[in-house]
């Protein structure tokens, strides 16, 4: 499904107000963080740029960074994750995703995903390939925290080199 900037960037206020809504409601009747709330975080923040992302060009695309750069900028983010740092963690981002994931989303996210899997550590493996939209590039990591193992993406769309999504997902393997 397409959608365009403004109707993605609406549909991500409203589900972002959705969710803080319930995440403020089940805070008060359950403190602890728990890994399926964990996944329902990294979920809204998946949907949200999964929205951004949509749309653009037709035409298949190659990757509008290597993969050494990929591999920098992932590095960078998630150290800036570690740190807390927003400015970091989205420097590389483009409007549309600063737009959709301001500083507030980004820090909710982080604490809640930091509490319960610690520092990143390491990024363990990189694949890149043509996005599942026709005119998208997606590069895959494999990420070891201090308590465990997600897989990030950043997406990419048509040749520009800043990242227009990402997604935080547990490995299926």
């Amino acid at each position: 499904m397409f959608y365009t900037t403004i109707e993605a960037a609406q549909a991500i206020v409203t589900e972002r107000q959705r969710q803080a809504e319930q995440a403020r409601r089940a805070s008060i009747h359950n403190q602890s963080t728990t890994r399926p709330r964990l996944r329902g975080i990294a979920a809204l923040l998946s949907g949200a740029v999964l929205l951004a992302a949509c749309g653009g060009s037709s035409d298949p695309v190659a990757s509008p960074i290597s993969e050494d750069q990929a591999i920098e900028m992932a590095e960078n983010a998630l150290q800036a994750f570690n740190d807390g740092d927003y400015a970091a963690w989205s420097r590389d981002w483009s409007e549309t995703m600063k737009s959709a994931i301001d500083e507030e989303a980004f820090l909710a996210f982080r604490d809640q995903f930091h509490a319960q899997l610690g520092d990143y550590t390491a990024v363990t493996n990189v694949t890149g390939a043509q996005g599942s939209d026709r005119g998208t590039y997606r590069w895959t990591y494999d990420i070891q925290f201090e308590n465990g193992a997600y897989r990030m993406w950043f997406g990419f769309k048509g040749e520009s080199p800043l990242i227009e999504g990402v997604s935080f997902e547990e490995p299926t393997a």
